[in-house]
């Protein structure tokens, strides 16, 4: 008789555990992060970007840690993107290109955060080009802009890294800027958009 007892409370506190993991599963995946491909051609020269496929299956990245953090805390625990800018420009003209960031789709029943509260940092061939920048700093959202000089006659390849995260003043409470409910009701999107023009 004890031992039925012992079982029924082992299954009853694994399936509570099972639906907690499940309703954890479900609020995070609403803090996705998704991408796009595009590339731009004139007569000449042409760039495009180019996802790494270990980072961003579907052109989409997870963010696995997305409470609110320090800068120095993103820089290793933050949720980041690797791409990369190819292109090539045999014209008279330098190839000058933008990188910004446009919302995906609705989740219906959510709400986005705000751009005042999402931080980010971005990488250019290992070299830091944002630097820990609310994304509302930015005018239209782009986030770089950098070119292709003319008359180059070889491949030119640039590599990404996007960091994204929630900036450590965002309280989450009874008495702070989001209930945890409140939170776990907010996502945000972006499709990195490549844009440019000869110059």
């Amino acid at each position: 008789m004890k031992i039925n007892k012992w079982y029924k409370k082992i299954g009853s506190y694994l399936f509570l555990c099972g639906i907690l993991l499940v309703i954890i599963g479900t609020s995070y995946a609403f803090y996705q992060e998704t991408y796009y491909t595009n590339s731009i051609n004139f007569s000449g020269a042409s760039v495009s970007i180019a996802f790494d496929s270990l980072n961003s299956s579907d052109n989409s990245v997870l963010l696995s840690n997305s409470f609110p953090m320090s800068d120095i805390e993103a820089l290793t625990d933050a949720t980041y993107i690797d791409f990369s800018l190819i292109g090539i420009n045999t014209s008279e003209y330098d190839l000058v290109y933008t990188l910004s960031l446009q919302n995906g789709e609705d989740v219906d029943g959510y709400f986005r955060f705000d751009d005042s509260i999402i931080k980010i940092s971005l990488l250019e061939d290992n070299t830091k080009v944002v630097d820990s920048q609310l994304l509302s700093s930015f005018t239209n959202r782009v986030i770089r802009t950098n070119q292709i000089d003319s008359s180059t006659s070889t491949q030119t390849t640039i590599d990404y890294r996007l960091y994204l995260w929630i900036d450590d003043s965002v309280e989450i409470g009874l008495t702070g800027d989001f209930t945890a409910e409140e939170f776990s009701q907010r996502y945000c999107n972006f499709k990195i958009v490549l844009d440019g023009y000869m110059d």
